[in-house]
Order: C-alpha cells, then structure tokens, then sequence
C-alpha cells in the first residue's frame, strides 16, 4: 500500500524542480481525440454503447469529457464554509446556490446533444 505523505514532505517537494510538472503548452482544440478515457464515461459501460459508430463514440466523449470539468468547476466553486476560513477572502463571502443553479442549467444544456444522439442510436 502507497504511504501517504505528511504535509512537510509535500511542501518540501513542491520546492524542488525535479518534482514540479513541466509547463503546459496550450494550442488549439484537436476534436479527432477522446477528451476522457472512455471508462469515464457512464454509457461505456452499457450496452448500447457498442450500437454507437466510431464518430458518434467520440463526440458522446468529448461531451462527457465536457461535463466532468463543468462538474469539477462546480466543486471548486462550491467550497464548503468549514474550508472557507482558510480561503482566499472573496471566497469566504461565496453563496453556493446560484452556482448549483448555474451547474443545472448547464446539465440542461449538456444533456440535449447527448439526448439527440442516443435517440438516433435506439431507433
């Protein structure tokens, strides 16, 4: 089992460059690519996944890969109010509720496209 390491170590490591990632070349979007591992998403591991074409499986991940940094978003935004003591100030001052509510309509738009091309599937 991995050990886990205690809060000095972790700082002590970020310190040093061998640690630390590489930066991150940003460029443009390439849409031929899965945007997720395909086991991330929840219609993998059904049936139904299987009747989808190569290009209809890759547009249903990209869609969840997607939703998973909307959901994440989501997370990062909502910090619980035990946490926000040691938050930044403007984070301290945060209301949940207009970002769950934004997290609903954007499920609500998400859902549409993924919707269509199931039903086009199931026919």
């Amino acid at each position: 089992m991995t050990e886990l390491l205690r809060l000095e170590e972790i700082r002590e490591r970020s310190q040093r460059p061998e640690c630390r990632t590489t930066p991150v070349q940003l460029g443009l979007v390439d849409f031929s690519k899965p945007f997720v591992p395909e086991s991330f998403t929840p219609l993998f591991h059904t049936p139904v996944y299987a009747r989808l074409s190569r290009v209809q499986q890759l547009r249903y991940n990209q869609l969840s890969g997607i939703r998973i940094n909307e959901q994440f978003m989501l997370c990062e935004g909502a910090i619980p109010p035990s946490a926000r003591g040691r938050a930044p100030p403007r984070m301290r001052t945060l209301d949940p509720l207009p970002l769950l509510l934004g997290q609903v309509t954007r499920e609500t738009i998400w859902y549409t496209p993924e919707r269509n091309l199931l039903l086009t599937v199931i026919r």
